[in-house]
């Protein structure tokens, strides 16, 4: 008789789970086993959701090989087994065997299903993953050069034009014609950017800046969609200026930050450091450290705010304080790549506070508001579904 069978009834692992359901999709589950599965099955609604999607959905062997290539699956299993229960140990070749191709994925639904009362599975293939360094470099005759993790390593494109790991590097040099340079960032996608007078900018997921290989004239002017953060060099005989659509920032040496999405209401700047003026339309108004500025259809609000909220992305970290849900996602969906769909309109509404570093898992920060039981997430692909408790 196998340990299976003899195991109690009360006190079942998620690997016992995960190899009764193996054997139930194999169609080698024995009479006593089906029973024990059934009645874990009637236990509750959860166990029964878990059972009907990791019976029904499909699982690519092939698909999962490659997802977990390079596992140690003896040594996980062993170690997961320990985490689990200290008593019941399965030892089984044939188990480990089977583990390397679908047992340990299922294992791991599981773990996540059954961690923190009931957490919500998520499709172990999911394709959510954070972004990374890269984007496109338009020149001044329209040739395209791509920059990032496809064309890893130092990249001279110019004399004066050079890659270093994820910064793009301008040098200055003496010039009468302007010639202009744009940056294209993607979504899932970021990159960093040092002008000819040293001014450095962070550049997040689906942005785009038009800029001069090199400054002349009284002024340094640069032109932004999307996001940025700026650590300007100070220079009092050229104020640096960036323009979204109407509305001109103007700053002689500062460190500040930007949001100005097209789908977004609001064009924000947030101060760190220094000074600046804002114009737009004909309203006015000058930031100080610790300020924000709300611009919409001319119409501008300044306020006092917790400014790592707003450029902590900088540091590869995405900060919420009492954000909705739908703002929440919304953000975090331009990094990750991801779409996401509301059962209902009014879920986006509930409000959450929380921290993600930029390179993590998503599916982390999702079960941390789960365990809230306000939302549910469902991943299948890249969209994430979003459901009542």
């Amino acid at each position: 008789m196998s340990y299976l069978k003899k195991m109690l009834m009360k006190d079942y692992t998620p690997f016992e789970i995960a190899e009764l359901i193996l054997a139930k999709r194999n169609n080698s589950i024995t009479g006593g086993e089906e029973r024990n599965l059934n009645e874990w099955k009637n236990r509750s609604d959860r166990n029964e959701l878990l059972y009907k999607r990791l019976l029904e959905e499909n699982i690519d062997a092939d698909a999962v090989e490659r997802r977990f290539e390079g596992y140690d699956y003896d040594k996980y299993y062993k170690d997961c087994c320990k985490k689990i229960d200290k008593s019941k140990r399965i030892k089984s070749i044939e188990i480990l065997k089977w583990a390397a191709l679908i047992l340990i994925p299922v294992a791991v639904l599981s773990l996540v299903y059954f961690r923190d009362s009931g957490t919500k599975v998520y499709q172990a293939m999911a394709d959510i993953r954070p972004g990374t360094s890269n984007a496109v470099l338009i020149l001044s005759d329209g040739e395209k050069v791509t920059l990032g993790d496809k064309n890893a390593g130092d990249l001279i494109v110019k004399d004066n034009i050079k890659v270093e790991s994820d910064t793009l590097k301008y040098e200055n040099v003496t010039t009468e014609k302007i010639a202009f340079n744009t940056i294209i960032i993607p979504r899932g996608g970021e990159f960093v950017l040092k002008l000819s007078d040293g001014t450095k900018i962070w550049l997040n997921a689906e942005s785009e800046l038009k800029y001069p290989v090199s400054f002349t004239g009284n002024e340094r002017k640069v032109y932004l969609k999307g996001e940025g953060f700026f650590e300007v060099t100070k220079n009092e005989k050229s104020p640096f200026k960036v323009v979204t659509n109407d509305h001109v920032i103007s700053v002689l040496g500062t460190e500040f930050s930007i949001r100005a999405y097209s789908d977004e209401k609001y064009i924000t700047t947030t101060l760190e450091s220094g000074k600046v003026s804002i114009d737009a339309g004909n309203r006015h108004a000058e930031l100080h450290p610790g300020q924000q500025s709300n611009v919409s259809n001319s119409e501008m609000t300044v306020k006092e705010v917790n400014t790592q909220l707003y450029t902590a992305w900088r540091n590869n970290k995405y900060v919420f304080d009492n954000q909705s849900l739908r703002e929440i996602l919304h953000t975090l969906s331009r990094w990750y790549d991801m779409e996401v769909d509301y059962d209902q309109y009014n879920l986006g509404d509930i409000r959450f506070t929380g921290e993600l570093m930029k390179y993590s898992n998503i599916t982390d920060f999702l079960e941390k508001l789960e365990t809230l039981e306000k939302v549910r997430f469902d991943i299948n692909g890249k969209k994430v579904r979003v459901s009542p408790y």
